[in-house]
């Protein structure tokens, strides 16, 4: 249960990130070129959340089987998921640095 609470810590954290570089994106590029105004942090953890039921993936059932397997199989998982979220922690900071380098040079 405590890595449970963990992991759903960790992909807290990775939800708030995700929208603090969305709100970076949106206020360095589209606000100048569609000339709307800049978004707050609550309306893009909103927009995240609804844009997350259009794009959530369906677990499928080679991940159903996994999760009935034994504790090894369970902690190769648990190293998958590690490995998940991490990746996707990395590559909101890529982007996040890659943006800032376009507003700067495009600025």
């Amino acid at each position: 249960m405590k890595k449970f609470a963990i992991y759903m810590l960790a992909a807290l954290l990775v939800l708030v990130f995700r929208s603090v570089v969305l709100m970076f994106l949106w206020d360095w590029f589209v606000t100048e070129v569609f000339h709307v105004s800049p978004i707050s942090f609550l309306q893009v953890l909103g927009l995240n959340l609804v844009l997350s039921i259009f794009t959530r993936k369906n677990i499928s059932e080679n991940t159903k089987d996994a999760l009935t397997k034994t504790q090894n199989e369970l902690d190769e998982l648990e190293s998958q998921v590690v490995m998940l979220i991490s990746s996707e922690f990395l590559s909101l900071v890529a982007t996040l640095v890659f943006g800032f380098v376009i507003h700067v040079l495009g600025g």
